[in-house]
């Protein structure tokens, strides 16, 4: 329940955040936290940044790697803020990004080892978490009874919001297939000659 409220606070807080500095230049401060000095590269972040970086502090734990030293400072801690929000965000609420199988076959591992059937065309799904692995493209994806790891590049997901969902190790999932076009775990399909 707190973690859905701190949630919804931070939607609003971007919200009130967007309408109050609507029409005219947000006021800057600088860079560096609480010293009322700019950061050594004289440079300065806006308002609603850095009001995004301290709610993330306070509620969300948020550690920038951005040091007030580097040039593009304000870029990276913006870069920094916007993904670990979005991951949280989506982390916390169960949000995801909808989807559709092209005929995606469908795994109960992210080493696509246990194929379970190919997801018909059309079928819709939410995409919760991705395999961080370097040059994988699975994706776990979850839908009316059936909760597997897909191929994204079989689905209408873009390969930026597939980058953009939480890694699978930080998310809790239990794969499943219960639909019709599920069939006993068994070794991937291979290409008949």
């Amino acid at each position: 329940m707190r973690k859905t409220f701190l949630s919804l606070s931070l939607i609003v807080m971007l919200l009130i955040l967007a309408i109050s500095s609507g029409g005219h230049s947000a006021t800057t401060v600088f860079a560096q936290e609480g010293t009322g000095t700019p950061a050594a590269n004289g440079g300065q972040c806006n308002r609603t940044l850095n009001n995004l970086v301290a709610l993330l502090e306070r509620d969300y734990q948020f550690k920038a790697e951005a040091k007030p030293e580097d040039a593009d400072y304000c870029s990276k801690l913006e870069d920094e803020a916007n993904t670990f929000a979005e991951k949280q965000i989506a982390g916390i609420t169960g949000e995801g990004v909808e989807g559709q199988s092209l005929g995606a076959f469908a795994y109960l591992d992210a080493g696509a080892k246990q194929y379970v059937g190919t997801m018909p065309s059309g079928t819709t799904f939410t995409a919760i978490a991705r395999n961080a692995t370097p040059g994988s493209q699975m994706i776990f994806v979850t839908g009316d009874s059936f909760a597997v790891y897909v191929d994204y590049s079989f689905t209408s997901i873009r390969p930026a919001d597939a980058e953009k969902l939480p890694d699978i190790e930080t998310v809790e999932v239990k794969p499943f297939c219960g639909q019709s076009w599920c069939r006993n775990p068994g070794p991937p399909p291979t290409k008949s000659k």
